[in-house]
């Protein structure tokens, strides 16, 4: 469920983090993400498990709407 907050958050991601939310926000599933940056097809998951963890959501969907939100927010 997301926060009933979402429209009030948002979030300074890191450029890695960035990266990696922006695929998801597109759609991209796990092993899409760990080919278009290079990275280990066991890492991808533990690393969107510790964005998700560090800026409490609850799942990788409110994580792909609040970066949405955020990128919006500042780029009005």
């Amino acid at each position: 469920m997301l926060s009933n907050n979402l429209q009030l958050k948002t979030v300074n991601f890191t450029e890695k983090e960035a990266s990696v939310v922006l695929l998801i926000a597109s759609g991209f599933t796990d092993s899409q993400i760990s080919s278009y940056l290079h990275l280990s097809n066991s890492y991808v998951p533990t690393l969107i498990k510790r964005i998700i963890k560090k800026y409490n959501f609850s799942n990788r969907c409110e994580l792909a709407a609040v970066f949405v939100n955020s990128f919006y927010l500042s780029s009005t």
